[in-house]
């Protein structure tokens, strides 16, 4: 669990929930991560099919966006995230109150989107709490449809938890724990 850019030592930001430090760093946080994952590993030494990703919030951009790439990791628990990285950031957008993305923009996030663009195969558990004020439920909700009705997989569970905002419950702790020794 390397420490990712622009937090704890390295080049940490002020407030990470500024908005405009969330506008300038989230996206570009989130690629910078991705992008460094082999030379991670490379440095650790772990084998891909011996981890099983876990994110939370950010986190759970960051491992989804790996999985999506990475066809022989084990496993992708992502909470309070989203595998939909295209479709939240224009709910961003609106809530924002922000204008529509340039070109660039759209390819950027495309390129890494992980709607489209999973490869692995392995387990998915999607969880998210319904009351999310900081990332919306949408994305993490329409990841889960692209896995399980376009993809036709089996493998992956969606759990929703009422009355939850941006944080994760002993009840999503109990769940992980279940899954991971399911899987």
């Amino acid at each position: 669990m390397p420490d990712i850019l622009y937090h704890d030592e390295r080049f940490p930001l002020e407030d990470h929930f500024d908005y405009n430090i969330t506008q300038q760093y989230f996206w570009d946080t989130i690629f910078h991560t991705i992008d460094e994952f082999n030379d991670f590993l490379g440095v650790v030494g772990i084998k891909k099919n011996s981890i099983i990703l876990i994110g939370n919030s950010m986190g759970g951009f960051i491992a989804n966006g790996i999985f999506a790439r990475e066809p022989d990791i084990s496993g992708l628990a992502n909470i309070n995230g989203s595998g939909s990285f295209l479709l939240t950031e224009k709910l961003f957008r609106i809530r924002d109150d922000r204008g529509e993305m340039s070109q660039e923009e759209e390819k950027l996030l495309k390129k890494y989107d992980p709607i489209n663009t999973t490869r692995s195969l392995s387990p998915v558990l999607l969880m998210h709490g319904d009351s999310d004020t900081i990332i919306p439920i949408e994305g993490q909700e329409n990841y889960y449809k692209y896995l399980s009705q376009e993809k036709g997989r089996t493998n992956v569970e969606w759990g929703i938890f009422e009355k939850v905002n941006h944080a994760i419950t002993p009840e999503m702790v109990e769940k992980l724990i279940a899954w991971l020794k399911e899987i």
